[in-house]
């Protein structure tokens, strides 16, 4: 009796495809965005591709460098939504760490649209450190990673070096608001949503 192949080729199909989507790292070292649905990235559902624009409940803000400057060390901030390509960004690369048992977790590395720099935070882990943009680095660099944790419709940004979240401070006052490190808290400073790109 003649067996079907046809299960089989599909396992290839499927291994093949999967394949594909993982991350290569090239002589330059530059670390390839990780774009596999079997990763099951909540990230990129999340930022997605082409950059976006990340904006905070509590605010409006948007998430974006400073003054749109385009140097490294430059501060992060919460400001009106503009537009402009400083405030948009993408996963430039991803990382899967084991949570217990089979569980594990999806680490996100995020570039600027203006300046191609990834989100970072100034001097160690500690709640208050300010976020910054930083020359994006290597996988093992833990402060330029994140996760997006579901709140409802929005999502906390939680720094996989601190395990703290992205957040405005409530004393913030005025159209510029710095972005900060705090103990996590499900509260709406703390939630993060994306917006559609501009032009979309």
């Amino acid at each position: 009796m003649r067996k079907s192949v046809l299960p089989i080729a599909i396992a290839a199909a499927t291994m093949a495809m999967a394949s594909a989507f993982l991350s290569t790292t090239p002589a330059g070292g530059e670390t390839k965005t990780l774009e596999s649905v079997a990763l099951a990235d909540a990230n990129w559902a999340v930022l997605g591709k082409p950059a976006a624009p990340v904006v905070n409940g509590a605010s409006g803000y948007c998430l974006g460098v400073q003054g749109t400057a385009a140097t490294a060390g430059a501060l992060i901030a919460g400001r009106h939504c503009a537009g402009d390509p400083a405030q948009a960004w993408s996963v430039r690369a991803s990382v899967t760490t084991a949570a217990g048992r089979a569980a594990t977790l999806t680490w996100s590395q995020l570039r600027n649209g203006g300046s191609g720099m990834c989100l970072d935070v100034r001097g160690g882990a500690a709640a208050g450190a300010r976020l910054v943009q930083a020359r994006c680095g290597g996988t093992g660099d833990a402060a330029q990673f994140w996760r997006f944790v579901p709140r409802g419709a929005a999502h906390e940004l939680v720094n996989r070096k601190s395990r703290l979240c992205a957040g405005i401070p409530a004393t913030s006052p005025g159209s510029v608001a710095g972005v900060v490190l705090l103990a996590c808290s499900g509260g709406p400073a703390q939630a993060w949503s994306r917006a559609a790109p501009a032009g979309a």
